[in-house]
């Protein structure tokens, strides 16, 4: 890589990974509680409607982990979902604890997974190579075959224990009322800053030990590098908190803003724009495609990815002049509610 690869990976790796993945457990958690209230409001049965939603989450998953994109986290959801359920009558406190105790053990498995596993040697990446630049079934085959019974239990274990710690967090914020932009509760924009900084802070120094790559693994690591992959991932979540004040502060005071409705609009159709993203990735780096996997630095891969999310959004404020929700979000509620819901507007 060049100079500029370094700054766009490790910027990337410091700012980026791991931190928003956060952010939409957390709300995973926060959305969890808020559909309760509202059954328990209109005296629905809570259980069979999210059994529902999860099994929606499971088959969009399923599809999407062997069609497109093996690193898929809505399988994840779906069977962690479950364990949310079971916290459903739990206190805040012990809420707050349990969470806790799950990121204690994300902090442990993800700096185990960082130092200890070898993901760039063997076969199976030449494997991988040949089917993800052959056809679209190669892939499709290569993921069926091999690449699903890989790179899911990999995903249990490094992503698993950090997204049921915001599960729950979202779920103990949202029964205290404490969460920040609901009514009556204000962000406090220093707080998010210091918390921003802080975490950066102890991101930035991680890399100097562990390297910019947030999943190649350092061989023959020292105990220093795994106490610095324990720090990484001990900093992710202060700056996942920091950016939520920050831009709840933001949107407080400019809520009319061209940039805040821009973001509404993503917000309301991540599912579709989860999936999508997949979609035009796929087609851009498989050999079915312009087969660009493996062709281009890192650098041109933040670039590809911001043009693309920039492109969707756009597609999205068209799409909301005319219809209530995204493609994918009608189909999840329609089978929640066991009928079609209103799809034009």
């Amino acid at each position: 890589m060049g100079t500029l690869d370094r700054w766009a990976f490790g910027g990337l790796t410091a700012l980026a990974i791991g931190k928003f993945f956060l952010i939409f457990s957390f709300l995973f958690g926060f959305g969890f509680a808020t559909s309760i209230s509202a059954d328990q409001r209109q005296g629905r049965a809570s259980g069979p409607r999210f059994a529902r939603r999860l099994s929606g989450l499971l088959a969009f998953g399923l599809l999407h982990a062997v069609f497109l994109f093996i690193g898929d986290i809505l399988i994840l959801y779906a069977f962690l979902g479950i364990l949310l359920w079971l916290a459903r009558d739990r206190g805040p406190r012990t809420l707050l604890a349990l969470s806790a105790i799950a990121y204690l053990v994300a902090i442990a498995a993800q700096a185990a997974a960082l130092t200890s596993t070898d993901f760039e040697g063997g076969a199976v990446v030449a494997r991988a190579n040949a089917a993800y630049l052959g056809s679209f079934w190669d892939a499709v085959r290569f993921r069926l075959s091999e690449d699903i019974w890989i790179g899911q239990p990999f995903i249990l274990i490094f992503n698993g224990p950090a997204a049921l710690s915001m599960f729950l967090a979202g779920l103990a914020l949202a029964k205290s009322g404490g969460f920040p932009g609901t009514p009556g509760r204000r962000a406090r924009p220093m707080l998010g800053c210091s918390l921003l900084g802080i975490g950066l802070a102890v991101s930035v120094a991680s890399l100097a030990w562990v390297g910019p790559d947030y999943t190649a693994p350092v061989t023959g690591a020292t105990v220093g590098q795994f106490i610095a992959a324990m720090a990484r991932s001990a900093a992710a979540p202060l700056l996942s908190a920091g950016y939520g004040l920050v831009l709840i502060s933001a949107t407080d005071r400019w809520p009319d803003a061209h940039w805040v409705r821009l973001l509404a609009l993503a917000g309301q159709m991540t599912l579709t724009g989860y999936l999508l993203h997949s979609v035009i990735l796929a087609f851009v780096f498989g050999g079915w495609g312009l087969g660009l996997y493996g062709q281009v630095s890192a650098a041109q891969c933040v670039a590809i990815g911001v043009v693309v999310y920039l492109s969707l959004v756009a597609l999205f404020s068209l799409w909301k002049r005319r219809f209530r929700y995204g493609p994918d979000e009608w189909l999840l509620r329609s089978w929640i509610e066991l009928k079609s819901k209103p799809f034009r507007i």
